[in-house]
């Protein structure tokens, strides 16, 4: 049966390994007009475990997402890679936790490819000759490796995400996090991305409309809905429980 869990009760653990990467633990927040978009979030993801967090539009997935490195400051305890989510451990925070945003012009600024990737390493004050390596390293790793001169905003969608996220594996993180990946993919862009998440060896923690491609990549799913999770387990039990989906907004996708 899917694992639903009571406002007043944690959520359990469902780590596939011994170590944990990400850990929230009564995790709140509340806009300037006070409105509470998050509530008392408790969840622990495991390393190299790949979950993914659906519900519907307002349940409140960007804005927790947004906590994780700081870019929103909330209420709880939040731990990277056993590292506590403090003021003074951000830039340390941030180096560990890659963000890709939805739409990838919100990480591309630069004249060129080489420049956008870099751009993080070059920060980090590392020597030029290893931002050269991490560079041409992240363009492999998303199969990008001759649009190192190009121009970034002469890129198709998809090859604008794919350079997005060399941005950032350029800072070698410990955890992925996508906002929405396959939003407006044509079906071979978004094809070729979920064959890379499939393959990457990293933890990733993605929010997403598309349930076919959560079914797809993703063994573990969490569900949120106005601010809380209301469900958290295997993503094919929850998948298989029609009930639980239509309550939030959800549906199982047609395969």
């Amino acid at each position: 049966m899917p694992i639903q869990h009571p406002e007043d009760q944690p959520l359990p653990s469902f780590l596939e390994c011994d170590s944990v990467a990400l850990a929230m633990k009564d995790v709140s927040y509340s806009y300037p007009d006070g409105h509470r978009a998050i509530k008392d979030i408790c969840l622990e993801i495991g390393v190299c475990e790949k979950v993914a967090l659906v519900g519907p539009n307002g349940a409140g997935k960007s804005t927790l997402m947004l906590q994780l490195n700081g870019i929103y400051q909330g209420e709880g305890e939040i731990q990277i890679m056993d590292l506590p989510l403090t003021e003074d451990n951000l830039p340390l925070i941030r180096s560990r936790i890659g963000m890709v945003f939805q739409n990838p012009d919100d990480q591309l600024f630069s004249p060129t490819v080489f420049e956008d990737v870099a751009f993080g390493p070059l920060h980090m004050g590392l020597e030029e000759e290893e931002i050269h390596e991490r560079v041409e390293s992240a363009l492999g790793q998303v199969g990008m490796s001759e649009y190192a001169d190009r121009l970034s905003y002469h890129l198709s969608l998809g090859e604008k995400k794919r350079i997005a996220i060399a941005t950032v594996l350029s800072m070698q993180p410990d955890i992925l996090v996508f906002d929405e990946p396959t939003s407006g993919l044509d079906p071979r862009a978004r094809r070729s991305l979920i064959e890379f998440m499939e393959e990457m060896e990293l933890t990733m923690f993605v929010s997403s409309h598309d349930m076919l491609f959560v079914e797809e990549v993703f063994p573990r799913m969490v569900i949120m809905d106005q601010g809380k999770i209301v469900a958290d387990g295997p993503t094919q039990e929850l998948m298989a429980d029609q009930t639980l989906l239509q309550a939030h907004g959800l549906e199982k996708p047609l395969t």
